[in-house]
């Protein structure tokens, strides 16, 4: 069994019925946690999600640490992260407790995108700045939702990242990167697994700020190496547009 988390807000909270039948579909065994950030709470959701474990926290704290706080309540082997106003397919879970990490292929807007060419285990040195940044290009440049962590690793990699509340931008990047450096065991699965309605909306360049800022916070000098690497390829891809 593995544990399922999402975050819903007052924007998209009217999406709970869809996003639940994609969950139902699932051959697995789960436990799906939802945790309620709407401000407007006057739709009462208790008896619609009560075969689940619906949360309530005090406040908004944003999606990073609301995602965190799903965490400190769940405790399962294994945990996925998924966002409400996308689409998630069946799929075959094949789950073992040496993986840090499990990486499936995705969509983007119905548009493959191939991640992972063949299913393999990759054992990694975290000294070995070659092959993490081999790992940090091609399979952790993505966000949470075609990942499934192992809750020990994701542990270790929460007890070392600072309280960050009101994250919402990069916030995706952020973990994955940071869990890389406690993670030696890679394996990546060619399945497709979720679909990611992206917006076109969104605007990279004004909310570089939120990347630098938490860039900013990263101790790991590796790390923050292989991060800062990304931020200047996404500087490059705005000036672009």
């Amino acid at each position: 069994m593995i544990d399922i988390i999402v975050c819903f807000c007052d924007r998209d909270y009217h999406l709970i019925d869809q996003f639940l039948s994609y969950i139902k579909n699932l051959n697995f065994e789960y436990k799906l946690t939802l945790i309620d950030n709407r401000n407007d709470k006057s739709v009462d959701l208790h008896e619609k999600l009560a075969n689940y474990n619906y949360l309530i926290p005090d406040k908004d704290y944003g999606l990073f640490e609301s995602r965190r706080y799903g965490f400190n309540h769940t405790n399962n082997d294994f945990v996925w992260f998924v966002d409400i106003d996308d689409e998630i397919f069946n799929f075959k879970l094949n789950l073992k407790p040496e993986y840090d990490i499990v990486i499936y292929n995705f969509k983007t807007n119905n548009e493959p995108r191939l991640r992972c060419k063949q299913n393999r285990i990759y054992e990694i040195d975290n000294s070995n700045e070659r092959m993490i940044g081999f790992i940090s290009q091609f399979f952790m440049n993505d966000g949470v939702w075609n990942k499934i962590f192992n809750r020990n690793t994701l542990k270790k990699c929460y007890e070392t990242l600072p309280r960050i509340e009101n994250f919402f931008i990069y916030e995706d990047l952020y973990l994955i990167k940071h869990f890389m450096y406690f993670a030696t065991k890679y394996k990546t699965d060619t399945q497709y697994i979720y679909n990611w309605k992206a917006t076109k909306d969104y605007n990279m360049k004004n909310n570089l700020q939120y990347a630098e800022k938490f860039c900013s916070l990263i101790v790991n000098p590796n790390l923050k190496k292989i991060y800062r690497k990304y931020l200047d390829l996404i500087y490059i891809e705005s000036d672009k547009n």
